[in-house]
């Protein structure tokens, strides 16, 4: 049997490679849709582990000198910020949990003060200053 599928002379190759294509698209390994397991708590785990870890790579890639005090603080604010993302349950609460941990990690690495200045613009909210 010629298994050249480069091979145009004969059918022989093109009906090998048409039956290799119907056999993969029947197979159930290929057909089957992985199913992600997250409980509430294994989600939130996740989502503080990503936040955590952008606001560590944040703190330490900045270009001016980082106290502990400074990096513990990012930290924090970056994982307060990803755990935000669990407000799209709100909305639509059959979402995919990786939506929410792409969603997490988008926000975290915008940070606070991005998502401080979109909430402000939604609802017409204008720093006030104090009168000179």
């Amino acid at each position: 049997m010629n298994l050249n599928f480069l091979d145009t002379s004969g059918i022989q190759s093109a009906s090998v490679a048409t039956l290799t294509g119907v056999v993969a698209a029947a197979s159930p390994i290929i057909a089957v849709k992985p199913q992600w397991a997250f409980t509430p708590l294994s989600l939130m785990l996740v989502l503080m582990a990503i936040g955590a870890l952008v606001g560590l790579g944040q703190a330490l890639a900045s270009a001016e000198p980082v106290t502990l005090r400074q990096t513990i603080g990012r930290t924090l604010v970056s994982t307060a910020v990803a755990m935000v993302s669990t407000c799209i349950y709100y909305l639509k609460p059959d979402v995919d949990p990786l939506v929410v941990i792409g969603v997490g990690s988008l926000l975290s690495v915008m940070g606070s003060g991005v998502l401080s200045d979109v909430v402000k613009a939604r609802f017409g909210v204008t720093d006030r200053k104090p009168p000179e």
